[in-house]
């Protein structure tokens, strides 16, 4: 038994009673051994890295069968934690999405979802979380496995339909749900009457760049047939392009259409049909410069203008527009499943305890952290990405307030008041 270590022998957490009654010193009476998991819970380390950090510092290891029985409980604490959190969320997304849109206009929550595998092939576990799209904090998650279906593709559709029965049991009014364009969850929210349904763009214009590339260049042979030189100048520009056709549509997809069409207009310098700007954004700069001038080749083979024509009109975007007029960004939810890797290793293969409580643990990482104050924004140009002009945010350190939360809440569980 070590004093100031934690090698303690015990059946049950609660026999720390045993030996933290003989410390004299009173700041260090305190049951040892939790406070040790506590912290090896909650920091995400594997139970390999924590016992040879442990052996390394020469400090003891608590024995497998006792690291399981403070686990049980332990958990039951976290998810508790877990669920009022998200509890909470849904709440402050609600009053959230009220306040954004006047209360006449008020339809519906607007939620981001996807789905995250536990390893890269063949998961046995996947989490599919719901953010609020105002909030961007995890208002309902679903944890399914293989005992569900044991095809892993189809876990995001079992967690889609459950989330649809908890929200429908809860009275709650899904009015927009957004997620990167899986093609079983389509067909569930647009079976909805109520809910739109809503595809990432990033996910639809990631490849434009790519794909693009196919009628800028070619062989001698194939000019002006496959490929023609007056387009070689338009890729990054076409992207933009398609992310404002997007985002000045106005929720109509006949619009987002027709701007998508003025692309080959606009860089054959006739600029009638160009976005003149709004309340919330401002025109096109060929609309509001008058000393405007075209910095890409402009196209006059209308051999160029039909390449680009039946380009445009093959694309995911042109093809789908309906899917696509709100505009939706997923990249928190993306953030979220990025965020889990602290506690989730896809290399590392959980049990079902271990794995429900680390899933919980990013739960409450992420609704205490997310879009939490900067000091600051670093603008630095970069090679790979040089329009890229938005800077990066020096975020302030993270609060970890929840670990300290889980401790307390532990603790009144394992020492109840009143008890000897």
């Amino acid at each position: 038994m070590y004093i100031f270590g934690h090698n303690v022998t015990s059946k049950c957490c609660k026999c720390v009673r045993c030996y933290c009654s003989t410390l004299n010193s009173h700041e260090f009476n305190v049951p040892l051994i939790c406070r040790m998991l506590h912290g090896t819970f909650t920091s995400g380390i594997l139970p390999t890295q924590y016992e040879k950090l442990c052996q390394a510092a020469d400090i003891g290891t608590i024995k497998e069968d006792d690291r399981n029985v403070v686990l049980g409980e332990y958990q039951e604490v976290v998810q508790d934690l877990a669920e009022s959190s998200m509890e909470t969320a849904l709440q402050e997304e609600i009053t959230a999405s009220v306040l954004e849109e006047a209360a006449d206009n008020y339809q519906g929550l607007k939620v981001l979802s996807d789905a995250r595998h536990c390893w890269r092939k063949n998961a046995y576990y996947s989490d599919v979380v719901f953010l609020g799209h105002t909030t961007h904090r995890a208002i309902h998650h679903e944890l399914v496995s293989k005992e569900d279906d044991p095809i892993s593709q189809n876990h995001e559709t079992i967690g889609t339909e459950r989330f649809y029965e908890w929200a429908d049991a809860r009275g709650l009014s899904i009015h927009l749900h957004g997620h990167d364009r899986n093609g079983s969850v389509n067909k569930i929210v647009k079976d909805r009457q109520f809910t739109g349904n809503a595809n990432d763009t990033w996910h639809a214009t990631k490849n434009l760049a790519r794909s693009f590339v196919k009628v800028t260049k070619g062989k001698p042979i194939n000019r002006g047939i496959t490929w023609h030189p007056e387009l070689s100048d338009k890729a990054a520009g076409i992207k933009t392009h398609f992310y404002w056709s997007m985002k000045t549509c106005n929720g109509d997809p006949v619009l987002l259409r027709s701007r998508l069409d003025n692309i080959v207009r606009h860089y054959q310098n006739d600029h009638r049909n160009c976005f003149a700007g709004n309340v919330r954004l401002p025109g096109a700069r060929c609309k509001t410069d008058p000393n405007y001038e075209p910095t890409r080749t402009t196209i006059r083979d209308p051999v160029a203008a039909q390449l680009l024509t039946r380009w445009i009109q093959k694309t995911t975007i042109y093809e789908w527009p309906m899917d696509y007029v709100d505009c939706v960004d997923t990249h928190y939810v993306e953030s979220f499943n990025n965020s889990l890797l602290q506690y989730h290793d896809k290399r590392i293969v959980f049990g079902n305890s271990q794995y429900t409580m680390r899933s919980h643990l990013s739960i409450l990482d992420w609704n205490e952290h997310v879009d939490r104050d900067y000091t600051s924004i670093i603008r630095r140009q970069s090679a790979k990405n040089p329009r890229r002009v938005e800077g990066h945010k020096v975020l302030k350190p993270k609060t970890n307030s929840f670990k300290r939360t889980i401790w307390d809440r532990f603790m009144a569980r394992i020492f109840p008041a009143g008890e000897d």
